[in-house]
Formats: C-alpha cells, sequence, structure tokens
C-alpha cells in the first residue's frame, strides 16, 4: 500500500514538474530574440507588425499668447495645444548576431506617420515658443554680444557659396567662346553644311558618347558654327536664336552631350590657365589674390547682392602683394581640418596668431599655411567683414526663425527643421527638430550609432540588457562622472518571472540614463495580469553627479550643444513650485502627468505603456552666455519654459491579449488541472486499497489475541472468515 502512495505522489511530482517545464519553456521561446526564427522576431524587428499594438506618439505643445510682453521682460502665458497624433514606426536594421546569438548589434530606424484623424488639428499648425537651438548657439558664442564674431567665419563662407553657384559657372559660360572657335577651326570643312556637320558630329562622338545617333539639321538658310550653335540653343537666357532643329526627345541628350563636351574642353582650359587642381579652387585664388578678375571684387560683377564691395582678401588689401594669399593656403586656411569657415575654430586661431608671445609660425604654418604677415592680414580684413557683414547675416538669421523665440509649424518644430543660426554655426548638424524622422537608413546611420544587447540566451535574466547604446559603452563628458551603458532597452522586453518585489532597471534614450522603475500593484488589461510600475522618485531629485540642480527637472544640457534642455513630467508636475508658478497655462493632473508600465510577471513583456515627458528650455542666469544684452535685453533669466510635452502610449489589443490567455494561461491552467486529476487519482486508488487495508488491521489485532481466522465460501459465491481461537495455554 505504502508503495502505491509514494508512486502516486511521484506521478504527481513528476507530472506537474512536467508541465512547469514545458510553460518556462515556452515563456523562453517568447522572450529570447537570438536568431531571426525566434518565435516574436518580427514583434522584435519592427513594432508594425500586422498583429503588433500600435505604438502612439502625441504632442501636446504650449503656444506663447504673449510674445511681445515676454520679449520685454514679462513672464510667459501659455496656451496647451494638441494632441497632434503619429504613428511611431520603429525598425531594426543593419541586424548582426554575436557570440552564436547570445548578443544582438542592431540600429535603429525610427519614422512617424501622421494621423489626422486623431489630433486636434493639422501638422501645420503654427506654435510660438523658446528655440531650443538659441541657447545652444550662445553656448557655442559665449553670449549674444559673440554672436557676430562667431558667424564671420561662416558668413565668409556665404560669399564663397555664391562664387561656387553663381560666378564660377558664369566664368565657364564666359570662357566657352574663344575654346569653341579654337575647336572650331580645327573641323574646318568648306564644302558644304552637312558635310561640316559629319566631320563635326564624328569628331565630337570621341568626347561625349551621348551624342550617338542624335538627329539635328542645321537650317541652310542661316548657317552657323555647329559648336556656336549648340552653345547658342542651351544659353536662351542671351538672346540669341535658335539655329538647328532637335528631333523630339533629342534635347536631354543633347543637355547631357554638351555638358560632357564643354566639361571636356573648356573646364580643362581654365583649370590650366589659373593653375588649380579642381574649378571651384578658382574661388579661393579669387578671394586670396584677386588675380581672376584682374583685382575687381565679384561683388561689382552682380549688382545688388549682399556682400560687401571688398568681400575678397585681396580685394581688400589692394595691390599689397605681402597679404595675398594663393589658392592652396586660402582653402587650407579657410576648410582645412581647423579652417575659419567653423566658427568653433575662430578662437584657436586667434589664440595662435594675435598674441606676439604665442605666436608658433610653424605651428600656425602647417595648421593653417600662411605666414605671420598673411595671418595679420586675414585678422585685419575679418574684423572688416566682422562690421560690414556679419551683422547683415544676423539680422537675416533671426528674421528666418533663429532667434530665441521662434514660429515654426508642428511638423517643423516634431520632425525636420532646420535652424538659420544654426545651420551657420553646425552646419554639419542643423537640424533642430525635436523627435527627427529618420525616413530611410542612411538618415538613421547618420543621426546615432548602433546598440548592442543581450538576447537572454546564456542568462534569461540579461535579456534586452544593454552593453552598447548608440555607439558608446559609457556616457563621458557629459555628468560629473562617466555613466556606464547598461538596464533594458526600450523594445518592450524586461527579464520573466516578476513578482511586486521585482525593481526594474530600463535605459531611457530620452532621458539618456539607466532609469529606476519600481512596482505599483497588480492590475488587469483586458484579462491579462499585470504588475504597474513607474518611474521612482529618485529620478527627479536632485543630484550633483547628473547637474540636476533643480527638484522635478532632468539636466540634459549637456547633450544639445549647451541648450539648457531640461525634461521634466508633464506640466512640471511635481516640480519646484518656485519655477512651475512662473507659468500661468500649465494645469497638472495628478493621474495622468506620470509615466506608467504595466509588466506581464511570466514573460517580462510590456503589455501597457504610458510614458510622458515634457521639455522644457531654462534661461539659466548663473551661464555667462545667457546675458542677453544683445538681442534680447529685457528678457527675464531663471525661468523654466515649458515647450512640448510628448506622449507616448501602447497597449494590448483584444488578439494580444487573447494569444496571451490562449497560450501562457492556458499552460498555467493545464498545470492546476493536471495536479487536480493527479490527486483526484489518488485519492480514488485510496479508497479501492481500503478494504485491503481494513483486513491487515484485522489480522493484526487477531494476532495480538493469540487467534486467526479463515476464510471460507458461503453458497452464494461470497468470502466470509470464521475468527479460530487457540485453546493451547501459554
Amino acid at each position: 500500500m505504502v508503495r502505491k502512495k509514494t508512486w502516486c505522489c511521484l506521478v504527481v511530482t513528476a507530472l506537474t514538474a512536467g508541465v512547469r517545464d514545458f510553460i518556462k519553456s515556452g515563456i523562453y521561446d517568447q522572450v529570447i530574440i537570438d536568431s531571426p526564427e525566434a518565435t516574436n522576431y518580427k514583434h522584435w524587428q519592427n513594432t508594425y507588425a500586422s498583429d503588433a499594438p500600435t505604438l502612439y506618439i502625441a504632442a501636446h505643445f504650449y503656444n506663447i499668447t504673449n510674445l511681445e510682453d515676454v520679449r520685454n521682460g514679462a513672464l510667459p502665458i501659455v496656451k496647451e495645444v494638441g494632441p497632434y497624433v503619429y504613428w511611431n514606426k520603429k525598425d531594426l536594421i543593419d541586424i548582426e548576431w554575436l557570440e552564436g546569438g547570445n548578443k544582438v548589434k542592431y540600429n535603429t530606424m525610427t519614422r512617424y506617420v501622421f494621423l489626422p484623424e486623431l489630433s486636434v488639428g493639422p501638422d501645420t499648425d503654427v506654435i510660438v515658443n523658446t528655440n531650443p537651438a538659441y541657447p545652444g548657439a550662445l553656448s557655442q558664442a559665449g553670449g549674444e554680444g559673440l554672436l557676430t564674431v562667431a558667424i564671420t567665419g561662416p558668413a565668409i563662407k556665404l560669399f564663397f557659396d555664391f562664387m561656387w553657384e553663381v560666378w564660377i559657372p558664369d566664368l565657364v559660360v564666359q570662357t566657352e567662346a574663344g575654346v569653341l572657335a579654337k575647336e572650331q577651326g580645327k573641323l574646318t570643312n568648306g564644302t558644304n553644311t552637312l558635310a561640316f556637320f559629319d566631320n563635326w558630329a564624328n569628331q565630337t562622338k570621341l568626347i561625349s558618347p551621348e551624342w550617338t545617333y542624335m538627329q539635328v539639321s542645321l537650317d541652310a538658310a542661316a548657317p552657323r558654327d555647329a559648336l556656336q550653335s549648340c552653345n547658342a540653343t542651351l544659353a536662351r537666357r542671351y538672346g540669341h536664336e535658335v539655329h538647328h532643329y532637335l528631333a523630339p526627345g533629342s534635347e536631354r541628350a543633347l543637355l547631357a552631350w554638351y555638358k560632357r563636351a564643354r566639361d571636356g574642353l573648356v573646364v580643362p582650359s581654365l583649370l590650366q590657365q589659373w593653375d588649380v587642381a579642381e574649378l571651384n579652387d578658382l574661388a579661393y585664388l579669387q578671394w586670396g589674390t584677386a588675380q581672376v578678375t584682374g583685382g575687381v571684387s565679384v561683388t561689382t560683377l552682380y549688382p545688388g547682392t549682399q556682400f560687401p564691395a571688398s568681400s575678397e582678401l585681396g580685394v581688400f588689401w589692394g595691390i599689397n602683394p605681402a597679404a595675398r594669399i594663393p589658392a592652396n593656403a586660402s582653402k587650407q586656411l579657410l576648410n582645412g581640418p581647423v579652417g575659419l569657415f567653423s566658427a568653433l575654430n575662430l578662437a584657436v586661431f586667434i589664440q595662435a596668431t594675435v598674441n606676439p608671445i604665442n605666436y608658433n609660425d610653424t605651428y600656425v604654418r602647417e595648421t593653417w599655411g600662411v605666414g605671420r604677415g598673411q595671418a595679420d592680414a586675414f585678422y585685419v580684413y575679418f574684423l572688416y567683414m566682422l562690421a560690414e557683414f556679419s551683422p547683415k547675416v544676423m539680422a537675416d538669421a533671426i528674421a528666418k526663425g533663429g532667434g530665441l523665440f521662434t514660429t515654426r509649424t508642428v511638423d517643423e518644430w516634431l520632425m525636420e527643421n532646420t535652424d538659420p543660426l544654426l545651420a551657420l554655426l553646425s552646419p554639419e548638424q542643423p537640424d533642430a527638430s525635436i523627435l527627427g524622422n529618420e525616413t530611410t537608413p542612411e538618415k538613421a546611420r547618420k543621426r546615432h550609432g548602433p546598440d548592442v544587447v543581450f538576447t537572454g540566451k546564456d542568462d534569461i535574466n540579461q535579456v534586452q540588457v544593454y552593453t552598447q547604446w548608440f555607439g558608446q559603452t559609457v556616457i563621458e563628458d557629459v555628468y560629473a562622472e562617466p555613466i556606464p551603458v547598461q538596464g533594458v532597452n526600450d523594445l518592450g522586453f524586461f527579464r520573466p518571472f516578476l513578482d511586486l518585489d521585482s525593481e526594474l532597471w530600463s535605459w531611457d534614450s530620452n532621458y539618456v540614463r539607466n532609469m529606476h522603475l519600481v512596482p505599483l500593484g497588480y492590475m488587469d488589461h483586458k484579462g491579462v495580469n499585470t504588475i504597474r510600475y513607474t518611474l521612482a522618485n529618485e529620478t527627479w531629485a536632485i543630484n550633483a553627479t547628473l547637474y540636476q540642480t533643480i527638484q522635478g527637472f532632468c539636466n540634459l544640457t549637456g547633450f544639445h550643444n549647451g541648450t539648457s534642455l531640461m525634461l521634466s513630467n508633464p506640466h512640471m508636475y511635481l516640480a519646484d513650485p518656485k519655477y512651475t508658478s512662473l507659468i500661468e497655462g500649465q494645469v497638472p493632473d495628478p493621474a495622468a502627468d506620470i509615466t506608467r508600465i504595466d509588466v506581464e510577471p511570466n514573460t517580462g513583456n510590456v503589455v501597457w505603456y504610458d510614458e510622458s515627458v515634457q521639455i522644457n528650455i531654462y534661461l539659466d542666469p548663473s551661464k555667462t552666455y545667457f546675458q542677453m544684452t544683445t538681442y534680447n535685453p529685457d528678457v527675464r533669466l531663471d525661468v523654466i519654459y515649458p515647450v512640448v510635452y510628448i506622449h507616448m502610449y501602447a497597449g494590448l489589443t483584444e488578439a494580444n491579449a487573447d494569444q496571451v490567455k490562449d497560450s501562457l494561461y492556458l499552460g498555467f491552467k493545464a498545470e492546476v488541472i493536471i495536479f487536480w486529476v493527479l490527486v483526484g487519482l489518488g485519492g480514488f486508488l485510496l479508497l479501492l486499497s481500503l478494504p485491503s487495508f481494513f483486513v491487515l488491521l484485522l489480522c493484526l489485532k487477531a494476532d495480538r489475541r493469540g487467534s486467526y481466522f479463515e476464510f471460507t465460501r458461503t453458497g452464494d459465491g461470497d468470502l466470509a472468515y470464521n475468527p479460530l481461537i487457540n485453546d493451547t495455554d501459554e
């Protein structure tokens, strides 16, 4: 009997353990993404698979309604405008599996699709607020008073852009007549026009294969030289008559042929004439020596341009040969590795050249290609351009929206916008949009580096934990001390088997740090049991390491070129009242103004995601570059301006919930059912064994009395027993 009980217990234990292993294996199968064949690979690789929950981004802007008063020292009054809702579509690209699938490397391409049906208005709605790029520009320049100094190098480049785009192409056209006439002489055939044309076409075909089978005929009544006739056709702005006729569809081929033929004849002639390596080098030669125009400024050839009369250094210094700078040296000075087209390099040049004590001739020549006299000549010319041109450039940038306050459409604020001032100071990164729409893989690769995460294959507790974020393993030179990249990524996966004692850490790309998540309690989503998490209170606390000096605000100034960018809860909820009281128009909602993440505890999958982050600009009086005495002298400092809060949310669909209940929960139900079935089976076997147990009990009792019993069969075939008394005396 004991063996039967033991057998039943073993069966119950084994089957229950088997079911648990089956469930555990199923959870691992759902969570671990270690190859393209993994069960949830498509949901991991992109966020918009057919049965995936939609990830929404809703922008709520703060529109300043009293801008002129704010310019004159008043506090801002804002009106909340929104939501403007977008579908957030993420693709993981350039996927590379590492260490046999234990790690994976990828880049993230993030796109946004505007959803007008869910929005309060079109994405062309106009919003007025502080310009996030402007504090960054002040940080680069050192203050408003130095902005015009900082943009002088970029202003000089504007003149070069004009020479490259207008003057040099015109110079090529002006050079064509002589060069083409010279080539014409090589082809002359006096017999008749057609014979000449055949000869010319055959010769030019060698220069430009696009000419093949071109159907062109000359007007015999008004014969023209073939090359010059072609030139006239393509230069209608000079008022030339057309003296040959193109067959239908031939014009495009003629344009392609003409460019090849011209570049093959005219451009080499110009390069040889002025001894430069490429066509654009003519601009450096003209700027440094004014030789190309014979000492006359290019600006005199184009009346009405915005450029000063002596925009070239060679024209500014006239015939002074000591001040001239050859083409190669001009190119190195302005556009070399430490070229002065860049605002960031000006301070380096001034420090190296202006102070005679620090002057190092070898270093200056190697770095900028100029000697002492040429460096001094440039500095004087620079002061001339600073006085005559930079203020115009600065005024134009502010007028186009590059000042402290700006007016932009919703799409420009969020998706793509080239800030006019930022385009001058940081032309390699002129985009001032808040989100940035990565519509191509190339854009994504340009904006950030790749990520590397654990897949959980070797350790389930490391599932989707970063080892590298945007190409970095440690965040350096931003906070008071280096911050290692760690924590789970933002793709909706945590480690499995959680309970209310489980705290989580997630690396957040908005806050650029490892965020602490604490459990609040159990929640139900469409029949799926979850644990609700929220950001720990320490997120908003004053923190010297993170340069957080104001309660309720996360300081991200170091990540945005000096822009004093502060993140907070929407409506500055839980922030220092000293600053929240300065803004009229924010209405906090404690129930909605916090981040909530609901996680299915068995798998660690996020089933409800509700994060909101507000972007604010702080006019920090402790920063010397915020002494805005030039363009915004009356604007009040020590004010944190709310710009926009972004609400990111996604949740289980009915189909997702049914899938969880049908797979995961079915397994747990099966475990419980099997357990009780086996318990019931054990009870049934126990009942069957009761008669034998009763007989055994009687035998033991009779033995103790010194008697025994025997079984006999009755008349109807049933068994009966008869006790037999042992008469033997002890």
